[in-house]
């Protein structure tokens, strides 16, 4: 579906809601960070790509595998790794992403 993901942080949890979502429990959270662009994207491993919107599994140049949730055209990003995980994501406005990048902060410090 086309519909963009719904961000929620509770029970110690954040989840991802949606097509390929996640549920990640804070303590697992290594490291969260806010970028303005993307690495280049080589392949769609397991995921759907409409257009500027990418959701599932990808690989990048340079990082290798990572998990998207995002538009590309709606830059910053939420760079989050999680163990060996590394899950870039975005919500539909910039300052909506600025917002959850702070929320993100607050609880994986």
């Amino acid at each position: 579906s086309n519909k963009p993901p719904v961000y929620v942080i509770e029970n110690e949890t954040f989840q991802i809601q949606g097509l390929y979502g996640e549920k990640i429990p804070i303590e697992e959270i290594s490291e969260v960070s806010l970028k303005n662009s993307l690495p280049k994207i080589i392949s769609r491993t397991n995921g759907s790509s409409l257009g500027s919107k990418k959701k599932g599994h990808f690989r990048l140049e340079s990082l290798g595998k990572a998990k998207l949730f995002l538009d590309t055209t709606k830059p910053p990003f939420i760079y989050l790794k999680k163990n060996d995980t590394l899950i870039i994501f975005n919500c539909n406005e910039s300052e909506e992403t600025a917002e959850l990048f702070h929320d993100l902060q607050l609880i994986t410090n």
